[in-house]
């Protein structure tokens, strides 16, 4: 399927690049379109959105029944972005601290 998508030169349109929220909110519509059923990983992605968007952008996950992994790398708990998550903090010493 990749090879094909290559092959055809399938592309985002540049109006969509625009903003962080904006990239990552059309790349998970398009795998609810194309019926990904493997576990999507981004990472990150509290680095490029406030909390309300974050918030937003879970609300889409749960709307478009994604299966989806975030992983942040960060020296700091940030649990208010993870509200409406199963949220598992790890620190530097591999310490989980689960928010249950």
């Amino acid at each position: 399927m990749a090879n094909i998508i290559k092959l055809c030169n399938i592309s985002f349109i540049n109006t969509l690049k625009t903003q962080p929220y904006d990239i990552i909110e059309t790349v998970l519509k398009c795998a609810s379109e194309l019926n990904e059923r493997s576990i999507l990983v981004l990472t990150n992605v509290h680095q490029y959105l406030s909390v309300s968007q974050f918030q937003e952008l879970v609300r889409l996950i749960e709307t478009l029944d994604l299966s989806t992994l975030l992983i942040e790398f960060s020296e700091k708990k940030k649990s208010d972005y993870y509200e409406n998550c199963r949220y598992y903090y790890i620190d530097q010493d591999f310490i989980d601290w689960r928010q249950e």
